[in-house]
């Protein structure tokens, strides 16, 4: 495979990830509280998808990937596993909505990074 074929094909499976943590951030702030629930259990299981250590998903496992290498300061992927949990009863604070965008923060900017390398910039 080529260097422009094996970086769009991280780009597409980082990008998958990251549009739908995204689209669940601004479910889970609505207002309607049915929203914010349903948004906070699909968030939570997206990321128990990405923490599945015995996964095969070459998608979940980049993500991984990404996130052990970038979430130092919240205590990588273990905290994802706390935080999964607080989505799933319902209970994010400031520190879990901190670091979910964060979370979506990195994966965004990976999507960038690696659509510059595709197209020889970095």
């Amino acid at each position: 495979m080529s260097d422009v074929g094996l970086y769009g094909s991280m780009y597409g499976q980082l990008r998958n990830y990251a549009d739908r943590i995204d689209r669940l951030i601004v479910e889970l702030k609505n207002p309607d509280a049915g929203v914010a629930a349903a948004a906070g259990k699909n968030l939570a299981a997206v990321l128990r998808d990405i923490l599945d250590v015995n996964t095969l998903n070459p998608k979940a496992l980049l993500v991984q990937k990404v996130l052990e290498r970038e979430l130092s300061e919240f205590n990588g992927v273990r905290s994802v596993e706390a935080i999964a949990s607080a989505l799933e009863q319902s209970q994010v604070g400031e520190y879990e909505m901190a670091a979910i965008e964060k979370m979506a923060m990195i994966l965004d900017e990976e999507c960038a990074d690696t659509l510059a390398r595709m197209r020889g910039r970095a």
